[in-house]
């Protein structure tokens, strides 16, 4: 099964409408999304995300094998934005990927700040 094939079949095992942690997961469910559906107004609270240890090898490793753990982001209006991920997302831009797993919500702006605070600690 090609890596493709088998992100695809991500989607079958994780619906669209769900509760994780105690967080709704309504919206679209795991999707492969092209880059320029991905908003670029990214949270920017570690700094200059580029300058982080580690972060070439994140860059070879994506570069190589691809991003293996799907972004959260949440539907807008004619994009999503990143509530986990934005070291994945900028590492895959250097990496020169086109598009990125995935998992996408209809979330209001209170939940997804808890979301991103949740999974950004």
């Amino acid at each position: 099964m090609d890596r493709r094939s088998f992100l695809a079949s991500l989607a079958l095992a994780f619906p669209a409408v769900t509760t994780w942690a105690g967080f709704p997961r309504i919206g679209l469910g795991f999707q492969i999304l092209p880059l320029s559906k991905i908003s670029k107004e990214l949270p920017d609270w570690r700094g200059d995300i580029r300058k982080c240890e580690h972060y070439q090898y994140l860059v070879n490793h994506i570069g190589e094998h691809g991003v293996l753990h799907a972004l959260h982001v949440r539907r807008m209006v004619n994009k999503v934005q990143v509530l986990d991920g934005a070291r994945r997302y900028h590492a895959a831009i250097d990496a020169g990927l086109t598009e990125l797993p995935c998992f996408v919500v209809d979330w209001d702006d209170k939940t997804s700040i808890r979301w991103f605070m949740a999974s950004n600690t």
